[in-house]
């Protein structure tokens, strides 16, 4: 759901526009697009509640730390690049992302009790 709401022209416009006031260089991968979080929270405050989720920045990692479960696995690491693609994220940028959502993850999958269960 997300994917699509991020692919709409409307959206896509908004990304464009940041994408045009970023004092980043040319070669930048779009890892860090200042303004990006407010924009996507505009979408992602609607969408998450649905999936049980809070509509807030601390909703977003929510969800992206039950993603991060499934990171092994090939559809869902191809639809994270999608979405963050759609965030104006070139696939280096996209693979940093993921990675550093691995190793942020790593160490509380590993704490967690449903993980020793």
């Amino acid at each position: 759901e997300q994917l699509t709401a991020f692919s709409s022209e409307d959206f896509q416009s908004k990304i464009r526009s940041l994408q045009q006031a970023s004092t980043s260089s040319p070669q930048d991968d779009g890892f860090q697009l200042q303004g990006r979080a407010e924009v996507a929270l505009e979408v992602q405050k609607e969408i998450l509640p649905r999936y049980g989720f809070e509509g807030s920045r601390p909703g977003v990692h929510a969800m992206l730390s039950e993603a991060a479960k499934y990171l092994g696995s090939l559809e869902v690491s191809q639809l994270l690049d999608s979405i963050n693609a759609k965030l104006g994220m070139k696939p280096s940028a996209c693979a940093r992302f993921r990675e550093r959502l691995r190793l942020r993850m790593a160490p509380s999958a590993a704490a967690s009790p449903a993980a020793s269960a």
